[in-house]
């Protein structure tokens, strides 16, 4: 079952690689978003340079203030709160129905009835089937969010001295994250925790069943919430300083980058001109040398 599986996808891969351009295969938003712009599959935006993700659908472009924080990605997009919201989910369901079981409610204990192969065999495989593709979806809901913020985290060094590379190491990028080591290590844990709770066993004689009992799943369930505790943390966070959040947004970053180089530097770049009740500043991306900071009593437009 499994090499069938894998060889459907393997099969679904070659023809969607036949059918479909692939601009770059870099993991990295910016140089994912160069390419974008080069292939003009999107282009940018003027009287943007202060705009972040969360403003993207602004049709607007007044001049305004650099802010001391940024929105975090719970504010900016309203489908990291439908992620995490099935996390937390997840979590309450194996909770609950973990105590369901503990305190003697429900007349059913699973893994108390072992029938002969194959449909035994059958009846456990699907067990173990379903609760392991709910705790996988919940996983994967929250490596979403792990992503954008690293995304986030990569755009956020063209602030620092050293700049933003274009194109980065993508290992470096994982292991040197904080986010994406903490939740790497929740995922090994979640994973292992699953293994020692649900199993497959046999019983006297040509009998297969699966035991998950209650206290296992409180356990289970235990560990999710720790996982959607921490996910939740990340998605709440708001970046410290004036250069807008982007998390990934390939249209904000094309808006926000006007420079293109291996290595960026965002910053200051113009003020004083425009025409308006206040002098309006223009702030962009660099190759040279890191530029100034931006002043947060100008308007940017």
């Amino acid at each position: 079952m499994l090499g069938t599986v894998l060889t459907s996808q393997a099969v679904l891969g070659i023809i969607a690689l036949r059918k479909t351009h692939v601009p770059t295969w870099s993991s990295s938003p910016l140089d994912v978003t160069a390419a974008l712009v080069h292939y003009r599959y999107i282009q940018r935006r003027q009287n943007r340079c202060m705009h972040s993700s969360s403003q993207t659908d602004d049709e607007r472009t007044d001049p305004i203030r650099p802010s001391p924080r940024q929105p975090s990605l719970w504010m900016s997009h309203k489908s990291v709160q439908r992620v995490i919201n099935v996390i937390w989910g997840v979590a309450a369901f194996f909770v609950l129905s973990g105590s369901v079981l503990l305190l003697g409610w429900s007349p059913y204990r699973w893994g108390k009835d072992e029938v002969a192969p194959p449909l035994g065999l059958l009846r456990a495989s699907l067990e173990l089937g379903v609760v392991q593709s709910v705790v996988a979806i919940a996983l994967h809901c929250g490596e979403l969010v792990i992503t954008l913020a690293r995304d986030e985290q990569v755009w956020r060094e063209a602030s620092k001295e050293h700049g933003a590379r274009l194109a980065g190491n993508p290992l470096k990028a994982l292991f040197g994250n904080w986010q994406s080591c903490g939740f790497l290590l929740c995922k090994i844990v979640v994973h292992w925790i699953f293994g020692q709770t649900m199993h497959l066993r046999q019983g006297t004689g040509l009998v297969v069943g699966s035991g998950f009992g209650g206290k296992s799943q409180n356990v289970l369930g235990g560990a999710l919430i720790f996982v959607a505790w921490f996910i939740t943390f990340i998605a709440t966070r708001q970046p410290l300083g004036p250069q807008p959040a982007a998390y990934g947004h390939v249209q904000t970053l094309a808006d926000l980058i006007d420079e293109w180089s291996t290595r960026m530097h965002w910053g200051h770049k113009a003020d004083g001109w425009g025409v308006g009740p206040w002098p309006v500043g223009r702030a962009g991306t660099a190759k040279d040398k890191p530029l100034p900071r931006v002043k947060m009593d100008l308007h940017y437009a």
